[in-house]
């Protein structure tokens, strides 16, 4: 959409006023990550159709750079890299937010031995996501806890979400559902073992704002003002996912704990409360600029 910006920029040339863009993610980071990742595994002609995405970014995101006064995107991280990377000071921190649709109900844990995934399943970060934590996380977690659990997959493309079924009983796919609340008020613990990506998981905003305590990996968690162990719990490799997993499924205080650090980090900084009170300051400044 940027030619289009840029001749409507064109047309009101001259006429007062500040350029704000948001861009929300830093897309040619994330093509990179995913070169970096298919390079091993899927061999060179992918990597280099990957890469070449990430240098296409690259050169939008230069002229987005030269149109604009400011840039938004959602991630604190991402701005640091942005401002680096280009040289500039413009981008600023508008952080993702969901509506809160929690009710007293919905902001206690579980008693139930569940997890969610909560994404959609055409997203590629998200079906490797699950796809390695059912193959690789889901038998040390059994091997550590022989009790039953549950993992609920939840979201567009479910349905046809491919996984050996037949080995991973615990796994329940539910597909377009018209409410996500029930099933996070069924969660004992909210899942995100995001591998690539960029911006910030709405996932992990989401439980928060329903007081779910949360394991996500590095890069799941990347972006967020978390804190492992206060309000999160961050861990990369299978063997020390499925120990968090299982650690909290077993341990009703700790996972208190972190629901209540977790909802209190959403009503700071995530709620939509805090994104208007953060848009109102960005776009204050831009005007004030603008009469300067």
């Amino acid at each position: 959409m940027l030619r289009t910006v840029e001749s409507v920029v064109e047309v009101l040339s001259g006429r007062p006023g500040q350029i704000v863009v948001d861009l929300d993610d830093f897309e040619s980071k994330t093509a990179l990550r995913r070169a970096e990742m298919a390079k091993p595994t899927m061999g060179r002609q992918i990597y280099y159709s990957y890469y070449l995405d990430a240098l296409k970014f690259r050169f939008l995101e230069r002229r987005v750079v030269r149109l604009a006064d400011a840039i938004m995107l959602c991630s604190s991280a991402d701005c640091i890299e942005f401002n680096t990377q280009y040289r500039t000071f413009k981008a600023t921190v508008l952080p993702n937010t969901v509506a809160d649709r929690s009710s007293p109900s919905s902001t206690t844990t579980a008693d139930s031995r569940s997890l969610l995934f909560v994404g959609h399943l055409r997203y590629p970060p998200n079906v490797e996501a699950i796809k390695d934590f059912i193959a690789n996380v889901l038998p040390k977690m059994r091997q550590l806890d022989p009790r039953s659990f549950t993992l609920r997959v939840v979201g567009v493309g479910a349905d046809s979400f491919e996984f050996d079924a037949a080995a991973n009983p615990e796994v329940e796919t539910h597909a377009d559902v018209p409410d996500l609340a029930p099933y996070y008020q069924q969660a004992s613990v909210v899942i995100a073992p995001i591998r690539w990506g960029g911006g910030t998981r709405i996932k992990i905003i989401e439980a928060f704002s329903f007081a779910k305590p949360v394991v996500a990996t590095t890069i799941g968690a990347e972006g967020l003002d978390v804190t492992d162990g206060d309000n999160i719990l961050v861990r990369d490799t299978h063997q020390d996912l499925a120990e968090a997993c299982v650690s909290l499924l077993n341990d009703r205080a700790t996972r208190d704990r972190l629901s209540i650090a977790a909802r209190q980090l959403y009503l700071d900084k995530y709620s939509t409360a805090a994104a208007e009170a953060q848009l109102a300051k960005l776009y204050g400044t831009a005007y004030s600029s603008s009469r300067l």
